[in-house]
């Protein structure tokens, strides 16, 4: 869009609506926990090469970090991977897009799982507990994405269910899996997606925070298998950090 309409088609937009927000939306908004906590975390738009500082990402007061790093600094180093998840998810899907338009849509929906379980875990109300369902889809959809991106048919997908060590073996009959340990560590700990529709999920704050950190990686590895986008491994490699040890 031209620059001088859309700033006059901006300006229409502010008189209408004096309080909303008309800056780019982020590519894709996430989180990171720590302990019992969950700040939302946003990968926005750039264009050509530049640096990103994941910490930065985090919506969190900078005073409030500094103690937490203090008080926790293997929480913050951890939660610097998790934005990295965010970031290879978000542009790793965008990098392949058009080739394969199941997976599009399947990645793109669990964009929108991993943000509604953000949004949920940040809001700290009794509806969080919901956030089990959309840790449980994102990761599923995830896989389900890069199977797709692989050519896996839909009725083979459909079979393999909700059962994520199902979808990670079938991955690994497909591509080379270097993660392989950390991706089984990452589903197994995961609740029947079926039984929490229904019953108590059985789950700590804690625990629900560390499982939506971990539907991210999973979702964000599988679409490095096919990206082959992988800023949270350059971060491991690079010294920065201590290597990661989540999950």
């Amino acid at each position: 869009m031209d620059p001088a309409l859309n700033d006059s088609v901006t300006a229409i937009y502010r008189g209408l609506y004096p309080s909303g927000n008309f800056a780019i939306p982020a590519m894709q908004i996430g989180g990171v926990g720590f302990r019992d906590q969950y700040y939302i975390a946003r990968v926005n738009v750039g264009f050509g090469r530049f640096a990103v500082k994941f910490l930065e990402c985090i919506d969190i007061d900078r005073s409030e970090l500094s103690e937490l790093y203090r008080l926790h600094p293997n929480e913050v180093n951890r939660s610097a991977y998790c934005v990295a998840d965010l970031w290879d998810f978000a542009y790793g899907a965008l990098s392949v897009r058009g080739k394969n338009s199941e997976a599009d849509k399947l990645w793109e929906n669990a964009g929108s799982s991993i943000e509604a379980g953000a949004r949920l875990l940040a809001s700290g109300g009794p509806a969080s507990d919901a956030a089990v369902q959309s840790a449980c889809l994102a990761a599923e959809l995830g896989l389900k994405g890069a199977l797709a991106q692989l050519g896996v048919p839909e009725a083979r997908r459909r079979k393999l269910s909700h059962h994520l060590s199902a979808l990670v073996d079938e991955l690994k009959t497909l591509v080379t899996l270097t993660s392989t340990a950390r991706l089984r560590s990452a589903v197994a700990v995961f609740p029947d997606y079926a039984k929490t529709r229904y019953d108590e999920h059985g789950l700590s704050r804690v625990q629900l925070v560390e499982l939506m950190m971990r539907s991210q990686y999973i979702a964000a590895e599988s679409v490095r298998l096919i990206s082959k986008r992988d800023a949270a491994q350059e971060l491991e490699e690079s010294g920065q950090l201590p290597r990661r040890d989540f999950p």
